[in-house]
């Protein structure tokens, strides 16, 4: 693998942890330990592996870059607390009432008609259950002129409100204040094209880089810097009883 490669890979995978890490740093507060957990469209359900809740994670077999791939059913297998299946967000194998916890995250704009998978997903989830919804957020990030191929729409907060307005909305805010397209553009710029050997260099900047956003600038971003919206949305509700 060439060091342009390499390099981008090792940005790649620092933004992608920041923003689960945004992400479960959110929701944590809202899981005990007992509640059983279904994951949709989880690829590696990588907001659950901190956790020992009983966790379901649920995809569709892998096409293109999504669903459930050999190497991610490996990993997931791996963890004790979890349980695999194939399944579409818009037909759950599930009962009424089943989870305490939905997390559903990146999932709803690859979803033709997104109304049938969150109707599916409330009917799955507990009275006074809690669902985690992320979704690209149409006013930073455009569509159709962002995103890409596999997205349908991208959402205004107005489009989530009006899903869940018999519902109770815990959350609903702008997520990642340092976007990733942020993050990855300045480490681009000042790394990706240097012809000197800096590859360790370069990983410790980047491990460095990661404990200095999780300590200090995530808290700190949503207070000094309001006016500048995240790429996302992130969306808490909890089912009427």
């Amino acid at each position: 693998m060439n060091k342009k490669i390499l390099k981008q890979k090792i940005i790649n995978i620092l933004a992608e942890s920041m923003l689960h890490y945004d992400a479960r740093l959110r929701f944590s507060k809202f899981i005990k330990s007992e509640d059983l957990i279904l994951d949709v469209g989880a690829l590696s359900s990588r907001l659950t592996n901190t956790l020992k809740n009983k966790v379901i994670a649920v995809d569709l077999p892998k096409k293109g870059r999504f669903g459930f791939s050999k190497n991610s059913l490996a990993k997931l297998c791996q963890r004790e607390n979890l349980e695999m299946s194939y399944a579409d967000v818009v037909n759950l194998p599930f009962r009424e009432n089943s989870f305490n916890i939905i997390i559903c995250t990146e999932v709803l704009e690859h979803i033709h008609k997104d109304h049938f998978a969150v109707d599916e997903i409330l009917r799955v989830l507990k009275p006074n259950g809690y669902l985690l919804i992320t979704v690209p957020h149409q006013e930073r990030v455009p569509f159709p002129k962002c995103g890409i191929k596999e997205h349908y729409r991208h959402y205004y907060k107005k489009d989530l409100i009006s899903f869940f307005s018999d519902h109770q909305i815990i959350l609903l805010q702008d997520r990642f204040k340092f976007s990733e397209d942020w993050i990855i553009n300045k480490l681009n710029k000042k790394f990706l094209n240097s012809r000197k050997n800096i590859d360790l260099f370069f990983t410790f900047l980047v491990f460095i880089f990661k404990i200095f956003y999780i300590l200090i600038l995530r808290s700190l971003s949503e207070s000094i810097f309001k006016l500048r919206p995240g790429s996302n949305l992130i969306l808490i509700v909890k089912k009427k009883s």
